[in-house]
């Protein structure tokens, strides 16, 4: 018995034919369809999939960059108060 339909017929990147970022941006979506199990998804399950979790991941990028920043504002903070009582 052949399948006649599979998820990822659709989502293999060509590979000739194309400008090489097209198929380097191609090719890592495929990756990522492949790594997350998304290829398993239809379409319209992906969308909702990315309207889910896109904002947040977003949200959590946000927190990890302002966490980050404030990390380093009271480094910089604690070496100029212990260079200045040096």
């Amino acid at each position: 018995m052949a399948l006649t339909k599979t998820n990822t017929d659709a989502l293999c990147p060509p590979t000739k034919g194309h400008n090489a970022l097209i198929i380097y941006l191609q090719k890592l979506k495929y990756h990522y369809y492949l790594w997350t199990g998304l290829y398993m998804l239809e379409t319209h399950e992906r969308i909702a999939f990315h309207f889910v979790v896109g904002p947040v991941m977003l949200a959590f990028c946000i927190y990890c960059g302002v966490f980050c920043g404030g990390v380093l504002d009271g480094w910089k903070d604690a070496v100029a108060a212990n260079s200045q009582s040096i």
